[in-house]
């Protein structure tokens, strides 16, 4: 929650981004915590497989998606930089 509170709106306007567009792509990221309901009815779901392999996965995919979000510029890249902020708190 800090990084999409505190720490991605500071590097976006360090990077030269305006508060409406920081604002947005906080508020992209935030979505996969409003719908945490309905990630937990999927783990529910499928809880005969564990909910260790759903931890593991969410692990892997935020990951990967932060170590490919550094890479990308968001000034110049928006679009991926949103979908990869998203895939990262999904």
């Amino acid at each position: 929650m800090s990084l999409i509170i505190f720490i991605i709106p500071v590097y976006l306007l360090d990077e030269g981004l305006s508060f409406p567009i920081i604002t947005l792509l906080s508020g992209i990221a935030y979505i996969p915590w409003l719908i945490k309901f309905f990630w937990g009815g999927i783990v529910d779901y499928f809880i005969e497989l564990g909910r260790k392999k759903f931890i593991i996965m969410g692990g892997i995919l935020a990951s990967i998606s932060l170590i490919i979000l550094y890479f990308i510029d968001p000034k110049a890249f928006l679009i991926p930089f949103s979908i990869f902020l998203f895939l990262s708190h999904l």
